[in-house]
């Protein structure tokens, strides 16, 4: 009896943490919009100061899940939980990979356009 007790309790716990998972990939996208808006519209941040607070503060969501899960008991062991957690970060930092190359992409293309428009 015990046994089954056991395998539904981590049954419980594996779809937590996959909850947990798509919480955090959820929260990040919105940070990402968030910040974007925020720097771009509301502060009017120049366009590198911009592009480097939206990635930092984005990556927030990271740090606090951290933060806040050695403190639920209930869970189970921190370490193992930390497994789930860090398994969301690399889609995160694929995520911001991507928007970063994006944003290289258009400051090539705009320096080249420049470029082509001013004579020497």
């Amino acid at each position: 009896m015990p046994l089954q007790m056991q395998i539904s309790c981590d049954v419980w716990v594996f779809y937590l943490l996959w909850f947990a998972c798509f919480w955090e990939f959820f929260s990040h996208v919105v940070l990402l919009i968030c910040n974007y808006v925020a720097t771009k519209y509301i502060m009017r941040a120049p366009e590198a100061e911009m592009k480097a607070l939206v990635m930092v503060c984005s990556q927030k969501s990271e740090v606090i899940s951290l933060a806040v899960l050695p403190r639920l008991p209930a869970l189970g062991d921190p370490g193992l939980l930390t497994i789930g957690f860090l398994m969301i970060y690399l889609p995160m930092l694929i995520i911001d990979g991507f928007i970063a190359y994006y944003w290289a992409k258009a400051y090539d293309h705009r320096i080249k356009s420049e470029k082509e428009t001013k004579p020497y």
